[in-house]
């Protein structure tokens, strides 16, 4: 049987993206930054980058994915869903690192990101990322606290939804 996440991962395509543009890229990401320049093009070259449709989801909240992902070109936005709605809890900018604790565990996704445009990401598979690190563990000391950092702000987020969402609903 075909689902349609199976199906949409027919439709990703490989982009063409050259080591200088990746290693490049990878610089403007604060958890890289300081990597040599060597050791990064080594980082870089592992990683292949995708093309996104628009409409089209990159991942799905509550699936395992084994992949951090970096925003070249387009937008994506990170989506929560609940049982009868969901939010748009942020739209991510160019340059911008996300779905990166599935770098640091397995776990199941707590977002959805879907394109928006036609959008480009260069893609770090967590086998590549774990080898990394381990030359480099203060990559994932800043990877960390990266993403602890943007899971406090969707949580400020949700509670700014929610308090919204009480007030159309309170009885006074």
């Amino acid at each position: 049987m075909i689902y349609s996440e199976d199906f949409e991962k027919l439709l990703i395509t490989t982009c063409s993206c050259g080591l200088d543009e990746k290693v490049s890229l990878l610089r403007r990401v604060p958890a890289f930054g300081s990597v040599p320049i060597d050791q990064l093009k080594i980082l870089a070259s592992l990683c292949p980058c995708r093309t996104y449709q628009p409409g089209q989801f990159v991942f799905y909240q509550g699936n395992y994915d084994t992949n951090g992902y970096i925003l070249k070109s387009g937008r994506v936005r990170m989506i929560r869903h609940y049982k009868d709605r969901s939010f748009i809890v942020k739209e991510l900018e160019l340059d911008e690192f996300f779905g990166g604790l599935a770098l640091l565990a397995d776990i199941k996704r707590l977002f959805s990101a879907q394109a928006v445009d036609l959008s480009n990401c260069l893609v770090v598979p967590r086998d590549v990322f774990k080898r990394f690190v381990v030359q480099f563990p203060e990559v994932s000391l800043r990877m960390l606290e990266i993403m602890v950092k943007r899971i406090a702000s969707m949580e400020d987020r949700f509670m700014e939804l929610y308090v919204e969402e009480l007030k159309g609903e309170m009885l006074y």
